[in-house]
């Protein structure tokens, strides 16, 4: 039949082939751009009936398959993932990375609603103290370990100088031209006098030379 309508059966599979390809994009596009939600119930109940692997599982594969998910399914997948590898003393390194990452989301939260065991809370209390330590150490320092308030207090003093440095070359001719000027003008003012003076005191000397005659 497939030979009748032209279709051999090698292009049959070719084209079912096609198909699983072109769904396969199309699905793994709209995880990408709109991130399916995890369904917590059912991770929550399979927490409580002790079925880790299946989480592990189904929570290593939304991660991968949904890069923009929501910050509260991060910090939902994060929690989970943290405490399942948690409990494996082999994927103690990935558990620690998970809980790191939960906390560069909500550093204050904490496992009280998980009942964890106490090898795993201390896990999570060293995991967040060093997270801690860390916070508080970029904030003081840079990356070349030079702390950040002198470093700031330095350039704020080297842009200080820059500006006040131009504005008293400024100024400086501007007083010292003034003072010039004043001391200019003062000396002309006492020439003129002078000469004015001089001119009056001469010519009474002839006008009394003229009546004496």
């Amino acid at each position: 039949m497939l030979i009748k309508c032209g279709v051999t059966p090698c292009t049959f599979i070719i084209l079912n082939q096609m198909k699983i390809i072109f769904f396969t994009i199309l699905f793994n596009w709209v995880c990408i751009v709109h991130a399916i939600p995890i369904n917590q119930a059912q991770i929550k109940a399979a927490y409580l009936e002790g079925e880790f692997e299946k989480i592990r599982t189904e929570l290593e594969t939304y991660r991968k398959t949904n890069p923009n998910s929501s910050q509260e399914d991060k910090i939902f997948m994060f929690k989970y993932l943290g405490v399942v590898y948690a409990t494996d003393a082999n994927t103690k390194d990935k558990a620690e990375s998970y809980m790191y990452q939960l906390l560069k989301l909500a550093p204050n939260i904490e496992l009280l609603d998980m009942y964890v065991s106490e090898k795993i809370n201390l896990m999570f209390q060293d995991v967040k103290n060093e997270y801690k330590r860390r916070k508080q150490y970029t904030q003081q320092y840079d990356e070349y370990g030079r702390p950040k308030s002198i470093s700031t207090k330095s350039s704020s003093a080297l842009s200080n100088v820059t500006e006040t440095v131009p504005v008293q070359s400024k100024k400086q001719p501007k007083k010292n031209a003034a003072w010039i000027g004043w001391t200019l003008g003062c000396l002309a003012v006492a020439t003129a006098v002078t000469i004015f003076l001089l001119l009056s005191q001469d010519r009474g000397e002839k006008n009394v030379g003229s009546v004496d005659l």
